[in-house]
């Protein structure tokens, strides 16, 4: 019919599904941990990209002028929301150059329902940018290996894989996914030329900033085991392990079929192992890593979530009987759409934080947070209520609403010192990690108690516990 001719690129129907899932979610919660920190970040972007070795410069630099339009939950998470349902739809396209139009019609499907790329569509994080430049460079690769000589393409391709280390940094894993997919497709001098100059670059990118710093980013996760692994599995696949055994089963098939293409061109050799690279490959070469140095957070493998659903999209399609061939794409979507129950989940409550201290905020009080990444996301609040008053920060050089992430060292002793005088102060304090000071440290010294008394406790939504106390 002429007039549903808009539904028929491969698209569409992913980049539908993905928006009607992630766009009542942007504005659901407030930003907190990593989401303020991408806040501050646009307030002081050289003092950011200097302090955090340049990990994650590209989104940061790219988040900056979005934020000039509004520092609300809303508008900073449309631009992950817009990253991440591009890369639905670029899937889609790589796929049915690969395998046809129906594949690739399902992968977007099934891709947009995942997990983890609705979980980090609505996150004002860098992850969404990831998949899109993934995508990106895997769908160009695939035309550079079909032969198209033409600049745009190349330069496109030389671009996300420039781009990517500056994004993440163990993105490069799907840089050294797609040099063994070359590799191993053995095609042109020309081409392999071209992959290998600039997959050498963005090696040796990543390894600058490895050594300038990057190195200590993320650094806390516990070693990998068996629990870690479980965790992994059910962020990656399904937060059901359950459920994510079928869907591990579709991986499997989807993997089974591609590697039975035919070798007899370097196209052919390239679509036999790509999204097997892709997904199952990059996710092994994380893991490999893990072992090392623990890196098994699943959103550390984002993109690799869309080479999965690339190998679901192939399973479901390849079987020919009868009402299965409708039926069994159907139950996978209806399977990955269960998943989406248990997101967003809790979250802290900076918003309730921000309007109580301003209800009960008097002159001179002082405010005090703990950790230190508590002051990033009661700012963030602030920023999206700007009429709230803001006490003093004791022991900071910097008042509120500057986003100040890195000048804060006061110890616990400099804090509590430096409180003395205040008629009252408040402390912010929220989970923290065993490396970190708590609010619940500074609360028991004597110091701190032998010029305060604990007037009263606020325990909010999302572990967020407010103390207020009046000077003795």
């Amino acid at each position: 019919m002429p007039s549903q001719r808009w539904l028929r690129p491969v698209w569409v129907p992913g980049v539908l599904v993905h928006v009607i899932l992630t766009i009542r979610l942007i504005g659901r919660r407030d930003l907190f941990g990593d989401e303020a920190f991408s806040l501050a970040a646009t307030h002081d972007l050289s003092a950011t990209l200097s302090n955090t070795s340049g990990t994650m410069a590209s989104y940061y630099m790219l988040l900056t002028p979005w934020s000039w339009v509004s520092p609300s939950p809303s508008w900073l998470r449309l631009l992950s929301l817009l990253a991440m349902t591009s890369a639905v739809a670029v899937l889609a396209l790589f796929v049915q150059r690969q395998v046809g139009s129906v594949a690739g019609r399902w992968a977007g499907i099934i891709c947009a329902c995942a997990y983890l790329p609705v979980r980090f569509a609505v996150e004002a994080r860098s992850y969404a940018v990831v998949a899109l430049l993934t995508t990106l460079a895997w769908y160009t690769l695939d035309r550079i290996m079909d032969g198209d000589r033409s600049t745009g393409v190349r330069l496109g391709y030389v671009t996300c894989i420039l781009l990517l280390p500056l994004t993440h940094g163990l993105s490069v894993i799907q840089v050294v996914a797609q040099l063994v997919a070359v590799s191993y497709s053995r095609p042109s001098r020309t081409a392999l030329r071209l992959v290998w100059s600039a997959g050498a670059a963005s090696l040796a990118c990543s390894g600058l900033l490895y050594l300038a710093g990057a190195s200590a980013v993320g650094n806390w996760l516990d070693p990998l085991s068996v629990t870690e692994l479980e965790r992994f599995v059910r962020r990656m696949v399904h937060p059901s392990l359950w459920l994510a055994i079928p869907l591990l089963a579709l991986i499997l098939g989807g993997l089974a079929s591609q590697l039975r293409l035919p070798t007899e061109s370097p196209t052919q050799r390239f679509r036999r192992v790509s999204l097997a690279l892709w997904g199952p490959g990059a996710i092994a070469g994380l893991l490999a890593l893990s072992l090392v140095r623990p890196s098994q957070f699943a959103q550390y493998a984002m993109a690799a979530a869309f080479g999965l659903a690339g190998l679901m999209a192939v399973a479901v399609t390849r079987v020919k009987s009868g009402t299965a061939t409708v039926i069994l794409p159907m139950l996978t979507v209806l399977v990955l759409l269960f998943g989406q129950s248990e997101f967003p989940g809790r979250a802290p409550t900076w918003s309730a934080a921000a309007q109580l201290i301003d209800a009960r905020m008097e002159p001179d009080d002082g405010i005090i947070f703990l950790p230190r990444s508590a002051r990033l996301s009661f700012e963030a609040a602030l920023a999206a209520q700007p009429g709230l008053d803001r006490p003093h920060v004791v022991a900071s050089g910097r008042p509120l609403g500057s986003f100040d992430r890195f000048s804060d060292r006061a110890s616990l002793s400099e804090k509590a010192a430096a409180a003395r005088g205040r008629p009252r102060l408040w402390v912010v304090g929220t989970p923290h990690l065993e490396s970190e000071e708590g609010a619940d440290a500074l609360v028991r010294r004597e110091d701190l108690q032998d010029a305060f008394r604990l007037a009263r406790v606020w325990h909010l939504e999302g572990d967020i516990t407010i103390y207020l106390f009046d000077a003795r």
